[in-house]
């Protein structure tokens, strides 16, 4: 994410979007009663002042209140939804609905009374997030692979599956090895040269990660280049959560949220099995623990920290104040399902209380 013009006085933000992470960052960043401006798609209104269902849709620039906010990782698309309160009076009617998608290369300006301390973090940390590089898994089987890209909000993961035949088919098995292996290599290949990445990960139960990783040095040098081989003891999305749990590829993740994310809840969720009590769980217990002092790391959904915005904001200026940190992890994503089973809300302590 860019950001074209900053104005905290007047309350106004105007950003550019740059990628999927951009959308799920916004969809904190903008609540109702908020305003937006941009242009979007509107259909001609006809004689009667009504909406043409059959009308040519125009480009226009509108000023929107926002009364809904619906981010749709799948379609890639941010849906804002409210009243429009400046547009061109000739073709819109000014209170009328309407809803603005942001995509990936989308530039909107945010109009608030006031930008909360916790908002101004979220924009920070997505500013940073577009310069902090990526990272792609591979998980490889004889005839399915998985291929995962590590973004700040969630592991986008995409699957390919080749029926190669029987071993005894040795007529076309190999060819068709080859052109599977071939498929994963342009897969990679293009998320490479889309997105700023460090490093690729190439994992599997068996051989057939060693033959891709082959195939993808021959076929594309520069990108085998980052590339590296990792056992795992399944494939497919479970072997790319293994992955992102294990704590010999920590140096390669550790810049990306959502794969530290995934090892904070682990590590949380151990302390709660053990009994240690350097972990504590549940609106009330965290918030006890962030009035002491005791948070080293906060964790929170995305759909609870929406929910209970108010108390989580209060629990977060806590947590700070103790110099702890704070991560809102997207409830879409495996640790996010985890914290969501732990009430929405968890914390790592400095002692137990």
């Amino acid at each position: 994410m860019r950001v074209l013009k900053k104005d905290l006085r007047t309350g106004i933000v105007k950003l550019a979007t740059e990628s999927l992470d951009d959308l799920w960052y916004l969809s904190h960043l903008i609540n109702a009663g908020d305003v937006i401006r941009s242009k979007t798609q509107r259909r001609i209104k006809d004689g009667d002042d009504r909406r043409s269902k059959g009308g040519q849709r125009k480009t226009i620039t509108v000023s929107l209140t926002v009364e809904n906010v619906s981010f749709d990782p799948k379609k890639g698309v941010l849906r804002l939804s409210g009243l429009i309160s400046h547009g061109p009076e000739d073709l819109v009617t000014l209170g009328s609905h309407h809803t603005v998608n942001v995509d990936c290369d989308f530039t909107l300006l945010i109009s608030k009374n006031r930008f909360e301390r916790s908002e101004l973090e979220i924009l920070d940390e997505a500013v940073k997030a577009t310069l902090r590089p990526k990272v792609i898994i591979v998980s490889v089987d004889d005839s399915e692979a998985a291929v995962g890209i590590v973004r700040e909000s969630a592991t986008d993961i995409f699957e390919l599956s080749s029926n190669i035949g029987g071993k005894y088919d040795t007529t076309l098995r190999q060819s068709r090895i080859d052109e599977f292996h071939k498929n994963i290599s342009d897969v990679v290949k293009n998320m490479v040269q889309q997105n700023n990445i460090s490093s690729i990960l190439i994992c599997g139960p068996g051989f057939s990660k060693n033959a891709f990783f082959e195939t993808l040095k021959k076929l594309c040098p520069k990108t085998a280049s980052i590339a590296s081989v990792r056992d795992t003891g399944q494939s497919g999305r479970a072997g790319i959560n293994e992955v992102l749990k294990g704590k010999d590829v920590h140096k390669a993740l550790e810049m990306v949220a959502s794969a530290n994310n995934a090892r904070l809840v682990e590590g949380i969720l151990e302390h709660i099995g053990k009994d240690t009590g350097l972990a504590t769980y549940g609106i009330d217990h965290v918030e006890k623990a962030a009035l002491s002092g005791a948070c080293e790391n906060v964790l929170v959904t995305d759909e609870l920290f929406l929910e209970k915005r108010g108390r989580i904001e209060a629990i977060f200026g806590a947590v700070k104040s103790g110099r702890g940190k704070i991560s809102i992890v997207n409830v879409s994503e495996p640790a996010g399902q985890m914290l969501h089973s732990l009430g929405g809300l968890a914390a790592k302590l400095r002692y137990a209380i």
